[in-house]
């Protein structure tokens, strides 16, 4: 608990006991070592580079008058009014079929129907559950007079596809 600005404490506050060292274990796991390519920290990866990745997709709705009105009177005009995740799709992909743009638009179109979606992929930053999906891109079909067409936003709020090995831009 933050302490109230000129306070004294009756008590001396609890740490944790390896608060600022490197800690050897993590949720009774051992910890990868760093490794110094360079001069520069890199994190190499476990994943073999032919094993499927977990592709996560969510709907992005617009969120209904009613919820709304959940949120406080004065706050509604603040929020942004999205629901994310009514529908949820896992996919398991083959790296080769996703690795760019026309790929991965062209695989939206044969597995998903016309909506919204948040493209969601695993991260190597940990949470309570141990693994951590991040949104990497929205993705937008609609039916057009040519037929389904997909439309790929790789940079939603600056964590783009670039940053994983398999993406070729």
């Amino acid at each position: 608990m933050v302490k109230t600005k000129g306070s004294i404490d009756k008590f001396k506050r609890k740490r944790r006991k390896d608060r600022g060292k490197h800690r050897k274990k993590y949720a009774g796991k051992l910890v990868k070592k760093k490794r110094k390519i360079m001069g520069k920290y890199v994190y190499i990866s476990k994943r073999n580079e032919d094993s499927p990745i977990k592709l996560y997709f969510w709907t992005i709705d617009k969120m209904s008058l009613e919820g709304l009105k959940h949120f406080h009177r004065k706050s509604r005009k603040y929020i942004r009014r999205e629901v994310w995740g009514k529908n949820r799709v896992r996919i398991d992909v083959h790296p080769s079929e996703i690795n760019n743009r026309e790929k991965l638009e062209a695989f939206a179109e044969e597995h998903l129907w016309e909506a919204t979606w948040l493209m969601l992929l695993w991260t190597h930053r940990k949470n309570r559950f141990h693994c951590s999906p991040r949104g990497v891109a929205i993705i937008k079909i609609k039916d057009t007079s040519e037929g389904i067409r997909a439309r790929l936003y790789p940079s939603f709020k600056n964590r783009g596809l670039k940053r994983y090995s398999f993406f070729k831009s």
